[in-house]
Formats: C-alpha cells, sequence, structure tokens
C-alpha cells in the first residue's frame, strides 16, 4: 500500500520559466548564471519533466530522451533535510515509474561527484530490464530481523533489534 499520496505541480513548478528556448536561455543566464550551452540543454530537459509533491518529498521525474533510455528520479524532502529513506524511496519509485520497475542510486567517481543539497538521485531501467547486480531469488520481505545482532524496521514502522540471546527487543525512538 502506497505511504505519499502525490499530486503533479508541475504547472505551479515552472509558472514562471520562460515556454521559447530563446526566452529561457536570456532567462536562465540571468537567474542561475548558465551558460548558453547548459541553459538550452536544461530546456530540453524541462520539457521531459513531471514535477510530483507528496506532504514529505518533491520528485522531479525526467523521461527519457528516446526510447529504451534510463527515466530519472531526483527526490527532495520537503523538510530540506538529508533523510535517506530506503521504504519511502522504494515507495516513490513504485508510484511514479512502476512496481516492476528496478531503479538504482550512483555513487559516482570522485571526478564526477554533484552534491550541492540534500538531493538524491534515482536511474530508472525500462520495464522489464534488470541491473545486472543483486540477488535474483525472488521477493522476500522480513518485518523482524532474523540474525542476532541485527536489527529491521516493520511494516508498522517499529524497529526491532535481535540481541545476542537471540531475543527479539524493540528499539528505543531516539535509535530510529
Amino acid at each position: 500500500m502506497p505511504k505519499q499520496k502525490f499530486e503533479d505541480v508541475t504547472s505551479i513548478v515552472y509558472a514562471d520559466m520562460p515556454k521559447k528556448m530563446k526566452t529561457f536561455i536570456a532567462w536562465a543566464k540571468k537567474r542561475y548564471g548558465y551558460s548558453k550551452d547548459d541553459a538550452a540543454y536544461e530546456f530540453q530537459q524541462k520539457k521531459r519533466q513531471r514535477v510530483w509533491q507528496s506532504a514529505d518529498y518533491v520528485v522531479c521525474v525526467t523521461t527519457p530522451e528516446r526510447p529504451g533510455g534510463w527515466t530519472h528520479l531526483s527526490i527532495k524532502n520537503l523538510d530540506r533535510s538529508s533523510r535517506h529513506d530506503w521504504r519511502d524511496f522504494q515507495d516513490i519509485k513504485n508510484q511514479l515509474v512502476g512496481t516492476e520497475v528496478e531503479a538504482m542510486e550512483l555513487y559516482p567517481a570522485e571526478s564526477r561527484l554533484l552534491d550541492e543539497c540534500n538531493q538524491f538521485h534515482l536511474w530508472c531501467l525500462p520495464e522489464g530490464e534488470q541491473v545486472p547486480c543483486g540477488r535474483f531469488a525472488g521477493r522476500r520481505v522480513d518485518s523482524e530481523p532474523k540474525a542476532i545482532g541485527t536489527s529491521q524496521r516493520g511494516e508498522t514502522g517499529i524497529e526491532w533489534y535481535r540481541n545476542a540471546d537471540g531475543v527479539l527487543v524493540e528499539l528505543p525512538e531516539k535509535r530510529k
């Protein structure tokens, strides 16, 4: 069951953005200091984007330039924090591009690093394609940890820890 309810806010977010390339380039150069080439690139990108917002996130979905390309999800928390919740991101991916679409997060070479704000990126393969790494044994989801010394957040949001005696213990709120 989806946790987030998303609304398409594209027209609101891009309301003041010029609709013609020449005007957009001048606007982007003045507003953001973009070069002409960077502004032209951004203009083409914006034409393929939809912006979605929930109570917790704003997500920019950029569709591929050509069939078979990857969809890009740019995710920001509305509270501008660096909170990075895997289950939330899985839910976002499922709702905005599909439950059977695989996505990945890239940790690039330092020479390609882009870290200018608390923003996260998922790169989504076309439906039916698989990332050529990971486990291929099918779906397995546990609501509590099985191994000693591990923790797991259950579907209800409670985080559990299996201690050295094998006893399941609810973690205190401050550790969550």
